[in-house]
């Protein structure tokens, strides 16, 4: 990981280029994850990293670390909006 000189490495595991844009197509993405009592359903709004074929790249914040544990690698986040 680190070389001594505090850097860390990162490995791409993704698979299919990224696409970052100097001016964005869109900037942020909203959607609400629905539970099973609808007094407790949340939304978020995340900054858009980057893009592929495959989805998104959605920077969270420690205020909304708590999707880290709700959202599963392949699942589809429904009725998202976006602005630019």
């Amino acid at each position: 990981m680190g070389t001594g000189n505090n850097s860390i490495e990162i490995r791409e595991k993704r698979k299919g280029n990224r696409v970052k844009y100097e001016i964005p197509d869109f900037v942020y993405a909203e959607f609400s994850l629905r539970r099973k009592d609808p007094k407790k359903d949340k939304s978020y709004v995340l900054k858009v990293m980057d893009w592929s074929r495959n989805g998104l790249g959605m920077v969270v914040t420690p205020k909304d670390f708590d999707l880290l544990y709700q959202v599963k690698v392949g699942d589809i986040l429904q009725n998202m909006a976006f602005f630019a």
